[in-house]
């Protein structure tokens, strides 16, 4: 088996983050991993193996966005509140290394999607991709819109409303359901 290579990114100022990096980098050093640190804002230049992303939901959602393209497996930490999308805390990460190096690891895939807003003036905004929900709305001031739905190429309805959220099973959330 070659050197796992692994990026740990993390925004060593948020709370618990640096005590969690600290922890993590002692277990990767200990596996023989080729490691890089990042902060978030960071763009991974490396070829890697797996991220492993500290932080909160938001954090993974965003390096999850960030790291799609790359097709590079992310293993969550949580050291925010909620932590849905992480599957450890720090010393569960420890505890569980060598099973999230090993070749054959379980590997989630999570549906993502693609956004993109046109305007009635023919402007659209670009594409973005979201791996848990999509948005619209009018924006302050807000009022009453008018919507119509594409599905790749088969057109769908006109929404009369305040706006329109879109989730994936992943944000599949009461804020949706709402």
């Amino acid at each position: 088996m070659s050197t796992p290579r692994v990026a740990l990114i993390a925004d060593p100022e948020r709370k618990d983050a640096a005590d969690a990096l600290t922890k993590i980098s002692a277990a990767l050093e200990k596996a023989s991993c080729l490691t890089c640190t990042l902060h978030p804002e960071e763009t991974l230049e490396a070829d890697v193996d797996l991220a492993v992303v500290v932080g909160g939901d938001g954090t993974i959602l965003a390096q999850g966005r960030n790291l799609l393209d790359r097709g590079i497996p992310i293993a969550g930490v949580n050291v925010g509140r909620l932590g849905f999308l992480a599957e450890f805390d720090s010393d569960s990460f420890v505890q569980q290394i060598d099973v999230i190096l090993a070749p054959d690891r379980l590997i989630r895939e999570r549906m993502t999607m693609e956004v993109m807003v046109e305007h009635n003036d023919g402007q659209s905004d670009p594409w973005r991709s979201s791996m848990n929900d999509c948005v619209v709305t009018s924006g302050p001031p807000f009022r009453m819109i008018e919507l119509s739905l594409a599905l790749g190429e088969s057109e769908g309805t006109r929404l009369t409303g305040d706006g329109i959220i879109v989730a994936t099973p992943t944000g599949s959330t009461a804020y949706n359901v709402s």
